[in-house]
């Protein structure tokens, strides 16, 4: 034991995945990306963020969300709700449906980072981008960037972010590299 060797994991997607920060304002154009997944056979994540007292959309708000969503942007595309609210039986049957592609589009809340890659999801849209910590981002951006086809992290940003979240946001788009996120999560959070 008196010698010590170095390893370094290379932390390169199998493909590329592009990473876009949206206002607000534009939010439909990172709509516009999952409607044309869909459309050619691919699935998607939505992602809300998870507050400090729980998930920020419970079932009811997500249900709601996501039939909002098929009847505005996504017409036609069969869409889920993941949420830690609802019971492990219902997550674990949702998830499932969503591998086995009788679901186009996921809305969940972060947890989902902890969910097994579907390798037929190529798009992640992150509402509220501002809100989530760096590396949470980096790893919910790996959900697409590993899988079969080229992924995109849509990020959409709140109505009022602050100047150091957009500049945070564009910083993290531009990084691929884990280690170099990492610290910047680490400088930031303290």
């Amino acid at each position: 034991f008196g010698e010590y060797r170095m390893s370094m994991l290379s932390n390169d997607y199998r493909t590329h995945c592009t990473s876009v920060v949206f206002p607000q304002a534009a939010r439909t154009d990172a709509y516009q990306a999952v409607r044309e997944a869909v459309d050619e056979g691919r699935q998607a994540f939505v992602v809300f963020p998870v507050g400090e007292s729980g998930d920020l959309l419970g079932p009811d708000d997500a249900l709601r969300y996501a039939q909002a969503l098929q009847s505005e942007a996504l017409e036609g595309a069969r869409i889920g709700v993941y949420c830690s609210a609802m019971s492990r039986e219902d997550r674990v049957r949702v998830f499932e449906d969503f591998q086995h592609r009788r679901i186009d589009v996921l809305v969940a809340t972060t947890f989902i980072e902890e969910a097994p890659v579907v390798a037929n999801a190529t798009v992640v849209v992150v509402e509220h981008a501002d809100h989530h910590e760096l590396a949470r981002l980096h790893r919910l951006r790996g959900h697409v960037g590993q899988g079969l086809e080229p992924g995109q992290c849509l990020m959409v940003m709140s109505a009022k972010p602050s100047e150091d979240a957009k500049k945070r946001l564009t910083q993290l788009s531009a990084e691929r590299d884990g280690f170099k996120i990492a610290e910047m999560d680490l400088k930031e959070r303290g």
